[in-house]
């Protein structure tokens, strides 16, 4: 599904356990990136780590921070190699959740000892477009193994890239193993729009990144979006309690329970900013 947010509150999508492809100008996936990492520093450095493969070496200024689970790889070709030391490192997660028999690596750290828990794990790639040149195949065979196993043990990717519509084509295992787009250029260019109509349309899971709620409403005319669908959902469901206890012969709380699984249902799979 897509989902419609303001730059100031992208830390919130980072909750959910996904895999990110983060698309667009340098400038504006920098931005991202920023705000990623500053919702790993809000966890202790034993709870969460991250490991940045920066080969703009744009990110030094992280360079002594105490989450980073390795130092920063500038460098295309170790780029590579570190992504392929990472699939043991995903692995060995993985077989800790598993022989524990525990859904993933939160319930896992739940009942651990305070000396056996393991971090979370976030790989960020700040330009994919740099190091799939080097080897597409080990790239590729690396991502999409850490993408398909990582999210249950704690082990997630985040790689950035300049243009995900020219990427389609030679970028193909990757994609098809990461779930999760952000969107960042602006959806006045043509082709951008065109781009994010298509994965609206399409229920894809992509969070397209807006200035400001100006901006935000030229789009939602252009997209015919109702600005204020989520203010009519509220009202419709604060007002049909009586309506649902009088048509099917139910008691009050019985209704509301109904209606919250109902509001939420919709609130979920809509487009439309909350």
């Amino acid at each position: 599904m897509a989902h419609i947010i303001y730059k100031k509150d992208l830390k919130k999508i980072f909750d959910e356990p996904k895999n990110f492809l983060i698309s667009g100008k340098n400038e504006d996936n920098a931005a991202c990136i920023d705000a990623l990492v500053e919702s790993f520093s809000e966890k202790a450095p034993d709870e969460v780590k991250f490991v940045l493969i920066d080969t703009r070496n744009s990110f030094k200024k992280y360079e002594k921070d105490p989450h980073l689970f390795l130092p920063i790889v500038t460098d295309p070709h170790e780029g590579v190699k570190t992504l392929e030391l990472l699939v043991p490192e995903m692995e060995k997660h993985y077989q800790m959740v598993a022989k524990n028999h525990v859904k993933d690596i939160v319930e896992y750290n739940q009942e651990a000892d305070p000396s056996s828990k393991m971090p979370f794990i976030n790989i960020i790639i700040t330009n994919l477009d740099d190091i799939v040149p080097v080897d597409y195949k080990r790239v590729g065979d690396s991502i999409a193994r850490i993408a398909q196993k990582g999210k249950s043990c704690g082990v997630h990717i985040f790689a950035a890239l300049r243009n995900i519509r020219r990427g389609r084509n030679n970028l193909g295992l990757i994609r098809s193993n990461i779930e999760a787009t952000i969107l960042t250029p602006r959806l006045d260019d043509e082709d951008n729009f065109k781009f994010f109509k298509i994965h609206l349309d399409a229920r894809s899971c992509l969070y397209a990144l807006f200035e400001s709620p100006s901006y935000l409403a030229i789009v939602q005319e252009k997209l015919g979006i109702e600005p204020l669908f989520n203010e009519m959902v509220d009202f419709i469901f604060e007002n049909a309690h009586e309506m649902l206890m009088e048509k099917f012969n139910v008691d009050y709380s019985r209704a509301a329970k109904a209606l919250e699984i109902m509001k939420e249902t919709i609130k979920k799979n809509s487009p439309f900013p909350s």
